[in-house]
């Protein structure tokens, strides 16, 4: 019960301001399952430019990474305060240890979840973001200025 407290405030207040207050690994994962329903819950993330790894702890007793696994899904991710479409594909950590070593280089407190008997690594590829001049001409990243729109690519 206080998990899901937790998680129903931490959707409430990532996606606003005060996200600035909360540490930047606190991201909001959105999917659609294959059901239709959306879901949308908070993880700790280790980013990397456009690359987001989610480590699924105790990946026994959950079930949504293995939306993921067999291929990349689409997946939106909220990322210091903005939404941000990709894709994901779930990893076992025995398969793909580089990622692990990835996720650890960000977030090595999380070693007590590697060291589990199947640890899994959920890799996110965030799509480029596009910036527009006021006039909506494209422009890249590299030749951003402040007042230019900014939206995932599709």
């Amino acid at each position: 019960m206080l998990r899901n407290a937790w998680s129903t405030a931490l959707r409430r207040i990532l996606p606003s301001p005060a996200h600035r207050l909360l540490p930047r690994s606190l991201v909001l994962l959105r999917y659609t399952s294959r059901d239709g329903r959306t879901i949308e819950f908070p993880v700790q993330a280790a980013t990397h430019g456009r690359e987001v790894l989610v480590l699924a702890g105790s990946p026994d007793t959950k079930r949504w990474w293995r939306h993921f696994r067999g291929g990349e899904r689409p997946i939106e991710v909220l990322v210091d305060g903005r939404w941000r479409t990709g894709v994901a594909q779930a990893w076992p950590g025995r398969e793909q240890p580089l990622l692990i070593d990835r996720y650890l280089q960000k977030r090595p407190s999380a070693t007590r979840w590697t060291s589990e008997e199947s640890p899994v690594v959920v890799r996110i590829n965030l799509a480029p973001v596009q910036l527009e001049h006021p006039d909506g001409t494209p422009v890249t990243e590299q030749t951003g200025t402040y007042g230019w729109k900014e939206h995932s690519a599709s």
